[in-house]
């Protein structure tokens, strides 16, 4: 019965580690773009054939891979769902039995909405 309860621990953290790859790959555009945006009035996007500012500093590559909104928000559903799954998973194993595992990432859905700091 444990051994039932470990492996359903050891399957979620295997897909919370997977849909973290796959929010990161998605998001990471979207991030380093505001982050160049920080400073719009010095930013200019390449490869959309529009006129390129003399004198920015930074550049948006308009050919990038651009996710669709939707394509950003099922990403971040499927790793807070995949949280979920990992924090019901490890409360499921008696106390007794955690003691050989490593408890959920520091960095899970869960942790990370505890550590939250509001957006400027």
């Amino acid at each position: 019965m444990v051994d039932d309860f470990i492996r359903k621990y050891i399957d979620a953290r295997i897909a919370l580690e997977r849909a973290r790859v796959e929010a990161e790959r998605v998001v990471a555009p979207v991030v380093q773009a505001g982050n160049a945006l920080h400073d719009w009035q010095d930013v200019n996007v390449t490869n959309l054939d529009l006129p390129f500012a003399e004198g920015t500093r930074r550049t948006i590559n308009g050919d990038a891979f651009w996710p669709a909104l939707r394509e950003i928000g099922e990403a971040l559903s499927n790793w807070h769902a995949a949280g979920e799954c990992l924090n019901a998973a490890w409360q499921a194993i008696p106390v007794a039995d955690r003691e050989s595992l490593q408890p959920p990432p520091v960095d899970s859905p869960t942790q990370a909405s505890q550590r939250r700091q509001p957006f400027r």
